[in-house]
């Protein structure tokens, strides 16, 4: 295995390029499904972008019990996850997020539900970077 640890300095221009790849590949989609538009892609690809942070910290988090433990999803995956059960945790959470964006017709309660939970990842992210958590990236 073979792990990857990327300093808390460049979260801010991964996010950026990622956010840019991500909204230039997707803008298609917004208009090829009814009721569903560009401000509903980009919040939903924020969130995506967001969670594979959360996600990289979590498994930094993971692989340092000894200085760090998780918080803000302690309740459903513990204090010190396995790096398995993090995969686990935030593939399932990209793909429920979608899931219920795309169930929610009403596009004003959509627009709530995707901005509050853009900001709960966008809050957990940068209040990891703030104490030092880094990403961390592992491929097998």
């Amino acid at each position: 295995m073979r792990s990857t640890t990327i300093h808390s300095t460049t979260i801010h221009s991964i996010t950026k390029l990622i956010c840019a790849a991500a909204l230039a590949t997707t803008a298609n989609i917004a208009a090829a499904t009814e009721g569903w538009n560009y401000i509903d892609t980009s919040l939903e690809t924020a969130y995506q972008l967001y969670n594979i942070i959360d996600w990289a910290q979590t498994k930094y988090i993971s692989t340092h019990p000894q200085q760090y433990k998780e918080v803000n999803s302690a309740k459903y995956i513990g204090e010190h996850p396995s790096p398995a059960t993090v995969d686990n945790a935030a593939i399932a959470s990209a793909i429920i997020h979608y899931a219920i964006s795309r169930y929610i017709d009403n596009t004003t309660v959509r627009r709530i539900f995707q901005s509050v939970t853009l900001l709960d990842k966008y809050d957990a992210t940068t209040g990891n970077t703030a104490i030092g958590i880094q990403l961390q990236f592992q491929w097998h």
